[in-house]
C-alpha cells in the first residue's frame, strides 16, 4: 500500500507506512528499496543513500538490486 502511494505520487502519504512496513519486516530488502526510493523522492538523499549502499553491498538477491544500484548512482552524481 506504501509504495503504491509512491508510485501514484504520494510519497509524503507513503512514508510513514514504509517506516512502519519496514520495521516490522527489517529483512525485506525489496521493502528496504521502496523506502530509500520513497526517500529520495521527498530529497531526503542522506537517508535514502545510507539504506541503498547497505542494500548493494549485501550478496542477498533481491528484484530491485538494479535499480539500487541505479537509483544510489543517480543521487550520488546529481546532488
Amino acid at each position: 500500500y506504501g509504495w503504491a502511494r509512491t508510485i501514484n505520487d504520494q510519497p509524503e502519504a507513503s512514508l510513514p507506512l514504509l517506516r512502519e512496513a519496514s520495521v516490522r519486516n527489517a529483512t525485506s530488502l525489496s521493502l528496504q528499496y521502496h523506502l530509500a526510493y520513497t526517500l529520495v523522492e521527498l530529497e531526503n538523499d542522506s537517508e535514502a543513500k545510507r539504506i541503498l549502499r547497505r542494500l548493494v553491498k549485501l550478496s542477498a538477491p533481491f528484484e530491485q538490486r538494479e535499480q539500487a544500484n541505479a537509483l544510489l548512482s543517480r543521487i550520488e552524481q546529481a546532488r
